[in-house]
Protein backbone atom coordinates (compact mmCIF):
# COMPACT_ATOMS: atom_id res chain seq x y z
CA UNK A 1 0.00 0.00 0.00
CA UNK A 2 1.49 3.33 -1.08
CA UNK A 3 -0.35 6.66 -1.09
CA UNK A 4 0.66 10.31 -1.36
CA UNK A 5 -1.51 13.41 -0.90
CA UNK A 6 -1.00 17.12 -1.44
CA UNK A 7 -3.26 19.68 0.23
CA UNK A 8 -3.83 23.24 -0.96
CA UNK A 9 -5.63 25.42 1.63
CA UNK A 10 -8.64 27.34 0.32
CA UNK A 11 -10.23 30.55 1.52
CA UNK A 12 -13.05 30.40 4.03
CA UNK A 13 -11.74 28.27 6.89
CA UNK A 14 -9.24 25.69 8.11
CA UNK A 15 -11.32 22.80 6.77
CA UNK A 16 -11.62 24.23 3.27
CA UNK A 17 -8.99 22.45 1.21
CA UNK A 18 -8.24 21.09 -2.23
CA UNK A 19 -6.65 17.65 -1.82
CA UNK A 20 -4.93 15.65 -4.55
CA UNK A 21 -4.19 11.97 -3.91
CA UNK A 22 -2.45 9.23 -5.85
CA UNK A 23 -1.99 5.69 -4.66
CA UNK A 24 -1.27 2.03 -5.35
CA UNK A 25 -2.80 -0.75 -3.28
CA UNK A 26 -2.50 -4.51 -3.48
CA UNK A 27 -4.63 -6.98 -1.50
CA UNK A 28 -4.12 -10.74 -1.47
CA UNK A 29 -6.93 -12.27 0.57
CA UNK A 30 -8.54 -15.69 0.65
CA UNK A 31 -11.63 -14.13 -0.96
CA UNK A 32 -9.90 -12.14 -3.74
CA UNK A 33 -6.67 -10.73 -5.10
CA UNK A 34 -6.52 -7.22 -6.49
CA UNK A 35 -4.14 -4.47 -7.53
CA UNK A 36 -5.48 -0.91 -7.63
CA UNK A 37 -4.01 2.27 -9.06
CA UNK A 38 -6.03 5.39 -8.30
CA UNK A 39 -5.92 9.15 -8.28
CA UNK A 40 -8.42 11.52 -6.65
CA UNK A 41 -9.12 15.23 -6.48
CA UNK A 42 -11.28 16.30 -3.53
CA UNK A 43 -12.63 19.70 -2.47
CA UNK A 44 -13.46 19.76 1.25
CA UNK A 45 -15.66 22.28 3.05
CA UNK A 46 -15.94 23.07 6.73
CA UNK A 47 -19.61 23.22 7.70
CA UNK A 48 -19.11 24.20 11.35
CA UNK A 49 -19.59 22.34 14.66
CA UNK A 50 -17.48 19.32 13.72
CA UNK A 51 -19.10 18.93 10.30
CA UNK A 52 -17.25 18.60 6.99
CA UNK A 53 -18.42 17.87 3.47
CA UNK A 54 -16.63 17.25 0.21
CA UNK A 55 -17.00 16.64 -3.50
CA UNK A 56 -14.51 14.41 -5.25
CA UNK A 57 -13.59 12.82 -8.55
CA UNK A 58 -11.63 9.55 -8.51
CA UNK A 59 -10.09 7.53 -11.32
CA UNK A 60 -9.61 3.84 -10.52
CA UNK A 61 -7.81 1.12 -12.45
CA UNK A 62 -8.23 -2.31 -10.84
CA UNK A 63 -6.90 -5.70 -11.94
CA UNK A 64 -8.50 -8.43 -9.85
CA UNK A 65 -9.36 -12.09 -9.42
CA UNK A 66 -12.48 -13.07 -7.49
CA UNK A 67 -13.41 -16.75 -7.38
CA UNK A 68 -13.02 -18.03 -10.93
CA UNK A 69 -13.37 -14.58 -12.56
CA UNK A 70 -10.50 -12.38 -13.72
CA UNK A 71 -11.44 -8.76 -14.27
CA UNK A 72 -9.80 -5.50 -15.32
CA UNK A 73 -11.93 -2.44 -14.66
CA UNK A 74 -11.48 1.29 -15.20
CA UNK A 75 -13.88 3.65 -13.41
CA UNK A 76 -14.27 7.41 -13.24
CA UNK A 77 -16.10 7.90 -9.95
CA UNK A 78 -17.65 11.23 -8.91
CA UNK A 79 -18.85 11.32 -5.33
CA UNK A 80 -19.67 13.25 -2.20
CA UNK A 81 -18.73 12.69 1.46
CA UNK A 82 -20.21 14.08 4.67
CA UNK A 83 -18.69 13.63 8.12
CA UNK A 84 -19.87 14.81 11.52
CA UNK A 85 -18.10 14.26 14.83
CA UNK A 86 -18.67 15.40 18.41
CA UNK A 87 -16.77 13.97 21.41
CA UNK A 88 -15.81 15.18 24.85
CA UNK A 89 -12.25 13.93 24.18
CA UNK A 90 -10.98 13.53 20.59
CA UNK A 91 -8.58 10.66 21.47
CA UNK A 92 -10.14 8.71 24.35
CA UNK A 93 -13.81 9.78 24.43
CA UNK A 94 -16.29 8.93 27.16
CA UNK A 95 -19.31 10.37 25.37
CA UNK A 96 -20.19 11.57 21.88
CA UNK A 97 -20.79 10.31 18.37
CA UNK A 98 -19.56 10.36 14.79
CA UNK A 99 -21.38 9.80 11.52
CA UNK A 100 -20.33 9.53 7.89
CA UNK A 101 -22.22 9.33 4.61
CA UNK A 102 -20.84 8.76 1.13
CA UNK A 103 -22.56 8.82 -2.26
CA UNK A 104 -20.60 7.60 -5.28
CA UNK A 105 -21.13 6.19 -8.72
CA UNK A 106 -19.94 5.69 -12.28
CA UNK A 107 -21.45 5.39 -15.75
CA UNK A 108 -20.24 3.50 -18.79
CA UNK A 109 -20.81 6.61 -20.92
CA UNK A 110 -18.30 8.56 -18.81
CA UNK A 111 -14.94 6.76 -19.15
CA UNK A 112 -16.06 3.78 -17.02
CA UNK A 113 -16.53 0.08 -17.70
CA UNK A 114 -19.57 -0.26 -15.42
CA UNK A 115 -22.59 1.78 -14.36
CA UNK A 116 -23.62 1.90 -10.71
CA UNK A 117 -24.59 4.14 -7.82
CA UNK A 118 -23.77 3.42 -4.17
CA UNK A 119 -24.75 4.78 -0.77
CA UNK A 120 -22.56 4.05 2.29
CA UNK A 121 -23.47 5.22 5.80
CA UNK A 122 -21.99 4.52 9.22
CA UNK A 123 -22.51 5.76 12.76
CA UNK A 124 -20.69 5.21 16.03
CA UNK A 125 -21.72 6.35 19.51
CA UNK A 126 -20.15 6.50 22.97
CA UNK A 127 -22.77 6.52 25.74
CA UNK A 128 -21.67 6.89 29.39
CA UNK A 129 -23.56 4.61 31.80
CA UNK A 130 -21.63 5.46 34.97
CA UNK A 131 -18.34 7.00 35.99
CA UNK A 132 -16.31 4.14 34.53
CA UNK A 133 -18.75 2.16 32.37
CA UNK A 134 -19.72 3.17 28.83
CA UNK A 135 -21.68 1.64 25.96
CA UNK A 136 -20.39 1.78 22.39
CA UNK A 137 -22.92 0.85 19.65
CA UNK A 138 -21.87 0.97 16.00
CA UNK A 139 -23.74 0.42 12.70
CA UNK A 140 -22.76 0.48 9.02
CA UNK A 141 -24.92 -0.03 5.93
CA UNK A 142 -24.40 0.15 2.17
CA UNK A 143 -26.31 -0.63 -0.99
CA UNK A 144 -25.86 -0.41 -4.76
CA UNK A 145 -27.96 0.24 -7.82
CA UNK A 146 -26.23 -1.62 -10.65
CA UNK A 147 -26.45 -1.27 -14.39
CA UNK A 148 -24.15 -4.28 -14.87
CA UNK A 149 -23.67 -7.73 -13.39
CA UNK A 150 -21.91 -8.02 -10.02
CA UNK A 151 -19.13 -10.02 -11.71
CA UNK A 152 -18.23 -6.87 -13.69
CA UNK A 153 -17.55 -4.88 -10.51
CA UNK A 154 -14.02 -4.81 -9.06
CA UNK A 155 -13.67 -6.03 -5.44
CA UNK A 156 -13.22 -2.49 -4.08
CA UNK A 157 -16.76 -1.69 -5.25
CA UNK A 158 -18.29 -4.83 -3.70
CA UNK A 159 -19.13 -5.43 -0.04
CA UNK A 160 -17.81 -8.06 2.36
CA UNK A 161 -17.95 -8.54 6.14
CA UNK A 162 -15.40 -9.73 8.68
CA UNK A 163 -12.46 -8.11 10.45
CA UNK A 164 -11.51 -5.61 13.16
CA UNK A 165 -14.12 -2.94 12.35
CA UNK A 166 -16.76 -5.31 10.99
CA UNK A 167 -17.47 -8.71 12.58
CA UNK A 168 -14.66 -9.81 14.88
CA UNK A 169 -13.88 -13.52 15.01
CA UNK A 170 -13.62 -13.62 11.20
CA UNK A 171 -10.73 -12.65 8.90
CA UNK A 172 -10.83 -9.33 7.04
CA UNK A 173 -13.47 -9.32 4.26
CA UNK A 174 -13.86 -13.11 4.45
CA UNK A 175 -17.66 -13.47 4.22
CA UNK A 176 -20.29 -12.61 1.64
CA UNK A 177 -22.37 -14.20 -1.11
CA UNK A 178 -20.82 -17.19 -2.86
CA UNK A 179 -20.80 -18.32 -6.47
CA UNK A 180 -21.74 -21.78 -7.74
CA UNK A 181 -18.25 -23.05 -6.89
CA UNK A 182 -18.59 -21.95 -3.27
CA UNK A 183 -16.13 -19.05 -3.57
CA UNK A 184 -16.96 -15.83 -1.71
CA UNK A 185 -17.57 -13.14 -4.35
CA UNK A 186 -19.01 -10.27 -2.29
CA UNK A 187 -22.36 -8.54 -2.53
CA UNK A 188 -24.01 -5.35 -3.68
CA UNK A 189 -25.27 -4.51 -0.17
CA UNK A 190 -24.06 -4.77 3.41
CA UNK A 191 -25.33 -4.33 6.95
CA UNK A 192 -23.18 -4.72 10.07
CA UNK A 193 -23.40 -3.61 13.68
CA UNK A 194 -21.78 -3.98 17.07
CA UNK A 195 -22.54 -3.36 20.72
CA UNK A 196 -19.64 -3.02 23.13
CA UNK A 197 -19.46 -2.34 26.84
CA UNK A 198 -16.23 -0.81 28.16
CA UNK A 199 -15.12 -0.47 31.79
CA UNK A 200 -12.24 1.88 32.61
CA UNK A 201 -10.07 0.37 35.36
CA UNK A 202 -8.09 3.62 35.65
CA UNK A 203 -6.73 6.37 33.40
CA UNK A 204 -4.50 3.91 31.51
CA UNK A 205 -6.37 0.60 31.24
CA UNK A 206 -9.85 -0.70 30.47
CA UNK A 207 -11.78 -3.91 29.75
CA UNK A 208 -14.45 -4.55 27.11
CA UNK A 209 -17.13 -7.07 26.18
CA UNK A 210 -18.60 -7.03 22.67
CA UNK A 211 -21.03 -8.63 20.25
CA UNK A 212 -20.83 -8.10 16.46
CA UNK A 213 -23.16 -9.20 13.66
CA UNK A 214 -23.31 -8.50 9.96
CA UNK A 215 -24.02 -9.64 6.44
CA UNK A 216 -22.94 -8.83 2.90
CA UNK A 217 -25.64 -9.84 0.47
CA UNK A 218 -27.31 -9.35 -2.89
CA UNK A 219 -30.86 -8.08 -3.15
CA UNK A 220 -31.84 -11.24 -5.02
CA UNK A 221 -30.36 -13.70 -2.50
CA UNK A 222 -30.97 -14.80 1.06
CA UNK A 223 -29.27 -12.83 3.82
CA UNK A 224 -26.78 -14.90 5.82
CA UNK A 225 -25.81 -13.21 9.10
CA UNK A 226 -22.53 -14.01 10.83
CA UNK A 227 -21.94 -13.25 14.52
CA UNK A 228 -18.91 -12.75 16.72
CA UNK A 229 -18.49 -12.08 20.43
CA UNK A 230 -15.65 -11.79 22.91
CA UNK A 231 -13.71 -9.62 25.30
CA UNK A 232 -10.76 -7.27 25.12
CA UNK A 233 -8.24 -5.05 26.85
CA UNK A 234 -7.87 -1.32 26.26
CA UNK A 235 -4.68 0.68 26.78
CA UNK A 236 -5.41 4.41 26.73
CA UNK A 237 -2.62 6.43 25.06
CA UNK A 238 -2.13 9.99 23.69
CA UNK A 239 -2.85 8.67 20.17
CA UNK A 240 -6.07 6.93 21.21
CA UNK A 241 -6.82 3.51 22.69
CA UNK A 242 -4.82 0.42 21.73
CA UNK A 243 -7.37 -2.42 21.52
CA UNK A 244 -6.55 -6.11 21.93
CA UNK A 245 -9.62 -8.32 21.43
CA UNK A 246 -10.21 -12.06 21.65
CA UNK A 247 -13.24 -12.98 19.49
CA UNK A 248 -15.26 -16.17 18.98
CA UNK A 249 -17.70 -17.06 16.22
CA UNK A 250 -21.14 -17.35 17.79
CA UNK A 251 -22.74 -19.35 14.98
CA UNK A 252 -19.90 -21.76 14.16
CA UNK A 253 -18.97 -24.49 16.62
CA UNK A 254 -15.36 -25.52 17.19
CA UNK A 255 -14.09 -22.53 15.21
CA UNK A 256 -11.59 -21.49 17.89
CA UNK A 257 -10.87 -17.81 18.49
CA UNK A 258 -9.26 -14.94 16.66
CA UNK A 259 -7.07 -12.11 18.01
CA UNK A 260 -7.74 -8.57 16.75
CA UNK A 261 -5.39 -5.63 17.36
CA UNK A 262 -6.33 -2.05 16.43
CA UNK A 263 -5.30 1.49 17.38
CA UNK A 264 -7.51 4.55 17.71
CA UNK A 265 -11.21 5.18 17.92
CA UNK A 266 -12.74 4.31 14.56
CA UNK A 267 -16.30 4.56 13.30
Amino acid sequence: FLEASYTIPQAGGANNNLVGTIGVRQEDLNTYQTMMIYTELEETYGLGLGKTGSLYLRYLYEDSEVGTDDNIAQLLIPGSRYFQRSYDDPLNPKSGYQFRLELRGSHDALLSDVSLAQVIAAGSFMLPLSGKLSLHPRIEAATSIKGDELSDLPPSMRFFVGGDNSVRGYPYKSRGPRDESGDVTGGDSMLAGSIEGEYALNDDWGLALFYDAGSAFNASSEIEVIQGAGFGVRRYTPIGPIKLDLAFRVDERDSGFRVHLSVGFDI
